[in-house]
């Protein structure tokens, strides 16, 4: 029988292992609108704490799905996240808002241990950290994303997919493209008013976050 001391300590490795190794990862989605409102142009999904999301071009806005308190996210404008060249930072589920094209990449932290000294301990910078990216691209994209000199896990495009939110108190709309060309869907789409893409996308089978996923309720400004 374990003795009551060697239960607690055994105890207290476990809850300590589990704050400084968190399993969780973020999605950061990219959106050509404000409020993270429009559609999202592109995105990466499940990136892990130190991973950097670097985006294809300059967006407007950017939004933090399964975020907490512990993870705070960094947002960066020309270039990747080692640049340096951050916008704001800020923990939770949040969008980050501009007044235009800002934001080039994200990526976030651990806000509740001390990432300074795991660095250390893993014989790296933070930095260095931040640039160690674990990349799960597969396809055509995965050798871009993983080549020498570029550290860098870039966004996923989903050319049989279109997100789509009207208003930012509300959720996101997905329509997976069957037949036609993403281009000619959106082409579409971007004819059709502003005041009539819901009823549109929903003609068309696109499906709504009943969930609440999507839903907005911090906002960041640059």
């Amino acid at each position: 029988m374990a003795k009551p001391g060697a239960v607690t300590m055994l105890f207290a490795l476990v809850i300590g292992l589990w704050v400084i190794e968190p399993t969780e990862a973020l999605d950061y989605l990219f959106w050509d609108g404000p409020s993270c409102t429009g559609f999202v142009q592109s995105l990466c999904t499940a990136i892990s704490n130190g991973t950097c999301c670097l985006a294809d071009s300059a967006y407007q806005s950017v939004q933090v799905q399964e975020g907490d308190g512990c993870k705070a996210s960094t947002t960066f404008k020309d270039g990747d996240c080692a640049a340096n060249v951050t916008v704001t930072t800020s923990t939770g589920s949040t969008c980050f808002n501009s007044g235009g094209p800002t934001y080039t990449a994200a990526s976030w932290q651990n806000a509740c241990v001390n990432t300074t000294a795991n660095a250390t301990a893993n014989g790296a910078t933070p930095m260095a950290r931040r640039r160690a990216l674990l990349s799960r691209k597969s396809g055509p994209e995965a050798g871009r994303a993983g080549s020498a000199g570029d550290c860098s896990r870039h966004v996923e495009v989903d050319d049989r997919m279109i997100y789509y939110r009207q208003n930012p108190t509300k959720g996101i709309w997905s329509l997976r493209i069957e037949g036609a060309s993403k281009a000619q869907v959106l082409e579409q789409l971007l004819d059709v008013p502003n005041e009539d893409r819901v009823f549109w996308l929903f003609t068309h089978g696109a499906s709504y976050d009943l969930q609440g996923k999507g839903r907005l309720l911090n906002f960041v400004e640059a």
